[in-house]
């Protein structure tokens, strides 16, 4: 794991994540992308970067809006979108 991909999980608090699914439950990506997968959701974002997995290779990174709503839900505080911001 890279010391950038450190500070960004640090930063966005994502090892608070609990898996509860509301971010993904409030995603407009859902809407963008009929049959939204899993991992195109912040849930699974936030757990394959806590993974130390490359997502500047896949789809997830480069979807999200950054419109804030999974952030604003999130009741453990994780700021999804500034990590997606970080590891763009």
């Amino acid at each position: 794991m890279t010391d950038e991909l450190e500070r960004a999980l640090l930063d966005s608090a994502a090892a608070l994540c609990v898996e509860c699914g509301k971010c993904t439950a409030v995603c407009p990506m859902a809407e963008m992308y009929p049959g939204l997968s899993r991992e195109l959701s912040p849930r699974a974002l936030v757990q394959e970067a806590l993974r130390g997995s490359d997502l500047l290779s896949g789809r997830a990174l480069w979807c999200c809006t950054l419109c804030r709503a999974c952030t604003r839900t999130c009741p453990a505080g994780v700021d999804c979108c500034a990590l997606v911001e970080r590891l763009r």
